[in-house]
């Protein structure tokens, strides 16, 4: 971490002798500090209530029980806990304000400090992994080469597009001119590791943490992307709002999981491009059709057909006509939708 222009720091409810003693016995040579009572763990909002409570007089409570599971130990907690903090880690500029946290809900789960360099300055920590087939090269770029149960990690996009596109050793070397600054009259691609953003916090570093789910990816004079995240399957995914020349254009891949992030990205979108998902009882048509409802969109652009799809566009654009007003169209490969 000392390479990258980084202090690692330390904070623990635990007493400057306990500290000492576990600093000894485990080789620890960063800086650990005692907060002993816990008044800067509330300060920065991370004070862990829940081992208070499982002690107190709803210990038996079966809510509460649950709770210690995921927030405290899986093995119970004791009045010695009262006073530790949510795991996490910030980040901090050279004037001590926080520029980036990362948090996770479990206490079981953490991130890894290559998982938090690899979101703070992008790029991969670990050496690619490939495989290999008669049509088809995958390279993954994780932030750890090793992870243990509970740890976060990341994929770097940056690292994966310069491993396909790089003009050297690329899958698709022939295509190495989009990733050069200095290319003219070709497209131009570049990557950007999306990851949250924490907005400007008081000096007190008051408040509750920053739940906004909107996340600024890339900005420039003529195009802003935001994005959030979304629940698709097993598979980590983004939905989209691209911005530019005035319109405002929201790509999502997948309606499962809490549909709110998503109803407030694609607010006012002139151009809103859902999947067609069609269940046999038409639950996840309604869905979609009262989330272009509810977001104001102008247009409805309508992807991904199925064999239960086909041939079914004039029925199924009627049953969503009767909650959405808006135009509505059934996207085929290579279509022109203008805002």
């Amino acid at each position: 971490m000392g390479a990258e222009g980084l202090n690692l720091v330390g904070i623990s409810y635990d007493s400057q002798e306990v500290l000492a003693a576990f600093s000894k016995q485990f080789g620890i040579t960063y800086t650990l500090l005692s907060d002993k009572g816990s008044a800067t763990i509330a300060r920065f909002g991370i004070l862990n209530t829940v081992a208070e409570e499982a002690v107190g007089p709803n210990r038996a409570d079966p809510q509460v029980a649950a709770d210690v599971r995921k927030y405290v130990s899986e093995v119970g907690a004791n009045a010695q806990m009262v006073g530790i903090a949510h795991p996490g880690t910030f980040i901090l500029d050279p004037q001590g304000r926080v520029t980036s946290r990362f948090f996770e809900e479990s206490y079981i789960e953490r991130n890894t400090v290559a998982e938090v360099l690899v979101r703070v300055r992008g790029g991969a920590a670990a050496t690619g992994r490939r495989v290999t087939t008669d049509h088809l090269v995958v390279t993954s770029y994780p932030s750890d080469a090793a992870v243990a149960p509970g740890n976060r990690f990341a994929l770097s996009t940056v690292a994966f597009v310069r491993e396909q596109f790089d003009s050297a050793r690329g899958v698709y070397r022939y295509l190495g001119q989009v990733l050069s600054p200095l290319a003219r009259d070709t497209y131009r691609l570049e990557p950007h590791d999306v990851r949250p953003r924490l907005p400007k916090l008081p000096e007190t570093l008051q408040g509750k943490p920053n739940n906004d789910p909107l996340l600024p990816a890339f900005r420039n004079d003529r195009l802003n992307t935001v994005a959030v995240i979304v629940d698709q399957r097993d598979v980590p995914a983004l939905a989209w709002r691209l911005e530019a020349g005035g319109k405002h254009i929201v790509i999502a891949g997948d309606l499962r999981g809490q549909r709110e992030p998503l109803l407030r990205l694609a607010k006012g979108a002139d151009i809103l491009v859902l999947p067609l998902l069609v269940a046999a009882d038409g639950a996840e048509t309604l869905v979609l059709a009262d989330l272009a409802r509810r977001s104001g969109a102008r247009q409805l652009v309508l992807t991904r057909h199925t064999p239960a799809t086909l041939g079914r566009e004039e029925a199924l654009g009627a049953k969503i006509r009767e909650h959405y007003t808006g135009a509505i169209s059934f996207a085929n490969d290579l279509d022109c939708v203008k805002p």
